[in-house]
């Protein structure tokens, strides 16, 4: 099952605690539902920019898995509410920042 988490973010986008997890309850959740405010409000109206805020806030969250909750980069990925179109695109965006900040 994917989850979805909301977490309180700080200007520069980086995240300062999760607030909740919850499943997602359909594809419209993995499209964005939960992830609204920020993501959308840069970019609203335009398709293009909310996949790439959907995919940058992936990757941020991914990453607050890894880095704060202690979790492989695998479970990770495997609970990143993101399509299967754009997994590899995660990963591999994942594993370059951890490598840059190791």
């Amino acid at each position: 099952m994917l989850h979805v988490a909301r977490f309180k973010i700080d200007l520069d986008d980086n995240i300062l605690e999760e607030v909740n997890r919850m499943p997602t309850l359909s594809e419209d959740a993995i499209n964005g539902r939960y992830w609204k405010g920020r993501i959308e409000g840069r970019e609203e109206g335009r398709e293009e920019g909310r996949e790439e805020g959907l995919i940058e806030a992936t990757v941020k969250y991914t990453i607050f898995l890894v880095n704060e909750k202690g979790l492989s980069l695998d479970e990770a990925i495997s609970i990143s509410p993101i399509s299967d179109s754009d997994r590899s695109t995660v990963e591999a965006e994942v594993r370059k920042r951890l490598s840059d900040s190791a």
